[in-house]
């Protein structure tokens, strides 16, 4: 209580009267301790007595006060033992903590790891080969198909060329089956040059694509099948086959035929033929040839109608032989029995022929018509 008086006066004066009191006090005697000052007029010291002194004694010479040791604290003690002991087990912990962490490393046996080779691209059997002579196994074979990589060939590995990994790991691998199907594009109603550039886009090879020309009237050039239709799931090394309209039918030519080959020509030709009588004067053709057409050429649609006109003109009979020309015909003459290489029989100047228009006999010279 001396050392933690208020007044400065009241505490020890010295280190050397602070140590003496307490070797007394260590020693079992009596400790001088002047007590802080009730009022200004009071100087009594009061002396601790050692804790196991068992009577208090009063000097009524010097005043000086000998007091009875304090009780022990017990509660103090049981804190500080309990302190203690959660200080002590931290330390354990800490100890056993950094021991798991250190030791392990202090004797490491793992062997260090290993580099992984790079198969990417090798065959099957010779990645297997690199794998197991670098001190691995392999694990998991998968396939998957590839436009690049051909079939055999490893396209992927796990974990990756050049890494590192603990010795005996497996390396899966993913080996290529070459490219994959895929759905063939149509190319119907489209020209022969699109339609081609249309496959070979798809990844079908331009000389995998044949053509044939199909006998139809769409526009000449335009793929109206094709072998395998459209949305057919084919290989990349797949054949298609095109076949190309040689467009509407060309009408035949049957002018100056008979009617019967007009109308097989109209027919081989895919078209419908239609007779029709040509006009009476027209003398182009004999009786019974075509002498028009409509439509006349060019291309057409198959089933067309062709109009065909035929011929129905019959040429007036030639007039009768007149050798004398004497205006009656040889015959009538033979009839008459006037000659007919004389035009005038009778020899009275009037030839046979006008006589026999005016009513006179031609062999009658007397019956001469006047002139």
């Amino acid at each position: 209580m001396k050392a933690l008086a208020k007044r400065v006066e009241d505490r020890y004066q010295s280190a050397a009267q602070m140590r003496a009191d307490i070797e007394r006090y260590l020693a079992g005697r009596p400790v001088q301790a002047v007590l802080p000052a009730a009022t200004a007029h009071t100087s009594e010291t009061s002396v601790v007595t050692p804790r196991h002194a068992a009577v208090v004694e009063r000097d009524d010479h010097a005043g000086t006060a000998i007091r009875p040791p304090l009780p022990p604290d017990r509660d103090s003690d049981r804190r500080s033992r309990a302190t203690l002991w959660v200080l002590l087990g931290i330390l354990v912990a800490a100890i056993i903590g950094t021991a798991f962490f250190v030791l392990p490393r202090l004797f490491d046996t793992t062997p260090p790891p290993e580099r992984v080779p790079n198969v990417v691209r090798m065959t099957e059997d010779d990645a297997r080969a690199a794998i197991g002579k670098a001190g691995f196994e392999v694990g998991t074979v998968s396939v998957r198909n590839d436009d690049k990589i051909e079939a055999g060939r490893v396209i992927e590995q796990n974990p990756v060329g050049d890494d590192y990994v603990e010795a005996d790991s497996r390396i899966n691998l993913v080996v290529s089956i070459g490219p994959g199907q895929f759905a063939l594009p149509s190319v119907i109603e489209q020209k022969k040059r699109d339609a081609i550039a249309a496959l070979v886009a798809a990844g079908i090879s331009e000389r995998n694509v044949s053509e044939r020309e199909c006998d139809t009237d769409e526009p000449k050039g335009t793929v109206v099948e094709q072998n395998p239709l459209g949305s057919t799931m084919v290989d990349r090394d797949a054949t298609v086959e095109l076949c190309v309209s040689d467009g509407p039918e060309k009408v035949p030519n049957v002018i100056g035929l008979k009617q019967a080959d007009a109308e097989q020509a109209i027919r081989d030709a895919g078209f419908v033929p239609v007779v029709r009588d040509g006009r009476p004067d027209d003398a182009t053709q004999k009786k019974g040839r075509i002498t028009e057409q409509i439509p006349g050429d060019g291309r057409r649609p198959k089933g067309t109608e062709i109009i065909i006109f035929v011929s129905i003109y019959e040429p007036a009979p030639p007039p009768p032989a007149d050798t004398d020309a004497d205006g009656l015909p040889d015959g009538e003459e033979a009839a008459r029995g006037t000659n007919p290489a004389n035009p005038d029989s009778d020899g009275d100047g009037v030839s046979d022929g006008a006589e026999v228009t005016a009513g006179t006999d031609p062999l009658n010279p007397l019956g001469r018509v006047r002139p």
